[in-house]
């Protein structure tokens, strides 16, 4: 029983890692978010190198956060 019990906790905490993350503003709708998307996609892409880090940086400064879904 106590192995169980600890196979199961170990799932939960792997499983739970597991859970993708997503962009989140509060008070910000679908439309929103589209909008900032985009533009931070398009800002990045001009940057080049670190493609990604520049696009989480412009999400960021525009009040996003990245939260497990």
């Amino acid at each position: 029983m106590k192995n169980y019990l600890v196979c199961a906790v170990t799932l939960l905490i792997l499983l739970s890692g597991c859970a993708p993350k997503v962009w989140h503003k509060d008070g910000a709708v679908q439309n929103d978010y589209k909008r900032d998307k985009s533009a931070c996609e398009k800002k990045a892409s001009e940057g080049g190198w670190g493609t990604r880090n520049l696009f989480n940086l412009c999400m960021i400064s525009k009040g996003y956060s990245l939260t497990k879904q």
